[in-house]
C-alpha cells in the first residue's frame, strides 16, 4: 500500500510539475512541438509545417486541393499509360488517386515546393491527405513519377471567387485569383519540388537541370503547352494565400521562362517566419 502511495504522489509531483512548466516557462509548447515536428520527419513522417495553414504551404501545407469537390470518381491507376521520354523513378507510381481529365485541354505545368526535406516526406504527406501531383523533383535530381499525365490530379484546386465556399462545410477553402482558374486541376500537370521554402533553402543544380529537362519533356507529349511563363505557373499564380515556388526559386535557369511574374509583381509576399522580409 506504502507502495503505490509513493507512486501516486511522484504522479501527481510530475503532473503538478508539468503545469507550472507549461505556465511559467515560455514558449514552451512550441518547443515540445517543434521536437515532435522533428521527430516525425526523421521518420519518414509528415506533420504539418507550423504557418502552413495560414500561407498553403506548396501544395501540400494548407487546405488545397482535396477539399475541392469534383464529379469525377477517384481512381488508382497501376500501369503507366504515358511514359516519360526522360528517365524517372516509379518507386511511388499508382499508389496515390487521380481523376479522369475530363475531356479538359491540357495547357499548363504548375509548379510547387513541397514544404519538406525528401520526397518520401512528399509522397506521405500526398498519400494521408488524399492529394496526388504527376511529379516530384528531389533534391538530388531524382524525378519521381506519380500519377500518369493522362489523369487529373489535386495540387491546385481552388473555389471561384463567386462561389469561394465551394468546399467542404467546415474547410478553410482555397480561393482561386479569379474564376478562369477554377478548372486547373484538370488542365495542368502538376510537379512539387522538394524544399522547406525557407529563404535559406536554395535548389539545387541537380533539381534545376532534371525541373528544365522535365518541363520540355512534358511540352513534347502536349501540343498546347508551351514552354513560356505564360503555360508555366507558380502555384501562386493560381491560388489565394499561396506563395510557392519559394522566392529563391531561379525560374531564369528554366530555359523559356526568363522574366517570369514573380510572387512580388502580384502584391504577395512569402511569410517573414521563413526569413523573408
Amino acid at each position: 500500500m506504502k507502495l503505490i502511495n509513493a507512486i501516486g504522489a511522484i504522479v501527481l509531483g510530475l503532473f503538478v510539475l508539468i503545469i507550472l512548466i507549461l505556465i511559467f516557462v515560455p514558449n514552451t509548447f512550441k518547443i515540445v512541438n517543434n521536437i515532435f515536428l522533428i521527430i516525425g520527419q526523421q521518420l519518414g513522417f509528415n506533420p504539418a509545417v507550423p504557418g502552413g495553414e495560414d500561407y498553403g504551404f506548396g501544395g501540400l501545407y494548407g487546405s488545397t486541393p482535396s477539399t475541392i469537390p469534383t464529379d469525377a470518381e477517384p481512381e488508382r491507376i497501376k500501369k503507366v499509360k504515358t511514359k516519360p521520354g526522360i528517365p524517372v523513378d516509379e518507386k511511388y507510381f499508382g499508389e496515390l488517386y487521380s481523376y479522369s481529365r475530363e475531356g479538359a485541354l491540357v495547357d499548363t505545368i504548375v509548379l510547387h515546393h513541397t514544404g519538406d526535406n525528401k520526397a518520401s516526406q512528399t509522397f506521405n504527406t500526398l498519400k494521408k491527405r488524399e492529394l496526388s501531383v504527376h511529379y516530384v523533383v528531389d533534391k538530388d535530381g531524382t524525378i519521381y513519377y506519380l500519377i500518369d499525365e493522362s489523369t487529373k490530379g489535386a495540387h491546385c484546386g481552388c473555389c471561384p471567387p463567386s462561389n469561394p465556399t465551394c468546399c467542404k462545410a467546415g474547410e478553410n477553402c482555397p480561393v482561386c485569383l479569379n474564376e478562369e482558374l477554377r478548372e486547373m486541376n484538370a488542365k495542368s500537370i502538376g510537379i512539387e519540388i522538394v524544399n522547406t521554402g525557407y529563404a535559406d533553402d536554395y535548389y539545387t543544380n541537380e533539381q534545376y537541370v532534371s525541373i528544365d529537362k522535365l518541363i520540355n519533356d512534358i511540352a513534347s507529349r502536349w501540343t498546347a503547352i508551351a514552354v513560356d511563363n505564360e503555360h508555366v505557373l507558380g502555384h501562386y499564380q493560381i491560388t489565394l494565400g499561396k506563395w510557392d515556388p519559394s522566392p529563391v526559386f531561379k525560374w531564369a535557369r528554366i530555359q523559356g521562362l526568363s522574366g517570369h511574374l514573380m510572387l512580388a509583381d502580384i502584391g504577395k509576399k512569402a511569410p517573414s517566419e521563413y526569413g523573408y522580409t
